[in-house]
């Protein structure tokens, strides 16, 4: 069978959208290990286990729990290995096993010209197994698009693929801004063009407000936490010392204000105050906390609808488009 994929591997989340739903995980994957004990309580089984070319790997939350050391794919040189496992992991996901698949995917806007070598890496036949499950993909077409493009076109496109622009984006300049979780992507399409030169890419996003996040709980609490107990006590607003609660969100509000700055600084050099702009699309797993900041310097900024798979939702509906999909 055909299937379609739009895929994202971000920096903290893959995810994959195909016709069957959409499938989210944390882009982190380590050796599987046996795991001596398990009850029913704790639900989700041993989570999720790939078995290829003779080594065995958990992926996304187990990794995280259970191996000894984990890998995640945030470099610019990162490993086409870890790259093609959090992508097949992904594709199990959304029920691909035995499907002849044509995908498109996005990398940063500074590493856009590592498009072959991404496609590369995830073109192919692949056999392997999850969870002790035979499964096989032949990835036949990969299209690498700019990530930012993939929220432009989940704001332009219908489920199906068709042209559904009733805000006029399609013909107008508008900029988009992919808060990320370790990179932030910026991008300027005018009547749909990319616009090179004001486009761009910094080392700073989400991660950043955890690390600061992390810092001050432990100059305030002599606690250290990690940065994954940081992002959860900044989503929470409190964490725990002692079986007390202690809240955080003062220290949450300050490393956002630090990092929305920095953020904004970029923006104003790619777009300065924005007034040529028809709107500035806000996307990305940071959208939502840095919108209200960004609209102090870009008040018609507006939060793409489902920011953190919006993307991946973009790369899917232009999927269609691209590979004859589309219908109306």
């Amino acid at each position: 069978m055909n299937s379609v994929i739009g895929l994202d591997i971000g920096y903290g989340y893959t995810k994959a959208v195909s016709n069957t739903g959409i499938a989210t995980l944390p882009s982190v994957i380590g050796p599987a290990v046996t795991i001596k004990y398990h009850d029913d309580l704790a639900g989700n089984g041993h989570g999720l286990m790939l078995e290829a070319n003779g080594k065995a790997w958990f992926v996304g939350q187990q990794a995280r729990l259970q191996s000894p050391f984990s890998i995640s794919p945030r470099a610019r040189e990162r490993d086409p290995e870890v790259v093609r496992l959090l992508a097949l992991a992904a594709l199990c996901q959304v029920n691909t096993n035995g499907d002849t698949v044509r995908m498109v995917t996005g990398l940063p806007v500074e590493w856009y010209a590592d498009r072959d070598k991404l496609i590369r890496s995830l073109t192919g036949f692949h056999a392997f197994a999850a969870n002790g499950q035979r499964q096989t993909v032949n990835i036949a077409s990969v299209l690498v698009v700019p990530q930012p493009f993939g929220s432009l076109f989940r704001a332009l496109l219908s489920p199906t693929g068709v042209l559904a622009d009733p805000d006029g984006l399609s013909g107008g300049r508008v900029a988009v801004l992919d808060i990320g979780m370790h990179t932030t992507d910026y991008a300027l399409a005018d009547a749909l063009r990319y616009i090179e030169p004001r486009s761009g890419s910094i080392p700073v996003a989400m991660a950043r407000v955890y690390e600061l996040v992390r810092r001050s709980v432990t100059e305030r609490h002599s606690l250290t936490l990690s940065l994954q107990d940081a992002e959860d006590a900044a989503r929470a607003g409190h964490v725990t010392v002692y079986g007390r609660r202690e809240p955080v969100a003062d220290l949450v509000a300050s490393a956002l204000e630090g990092v929305a700055q920095e953020i904004l600084g970029e923006a104003v050099t790619l777009w300065g105050d924005g007034r040529d702009l028809l709107a500035v699309l806000v996307t990305g797993g940071g959208g939502p906390a840095l919108l209200e900041r960004i609209r102090t310097v870009y008040p018609h900024a507006r939060l793409a609808p489902n920011p953190q798979t919006a993307n991946a939702e973009g790369f899917y509906r232009y999927a269609l488009r691209k590979f004859g999909e589309a219908r109306s």
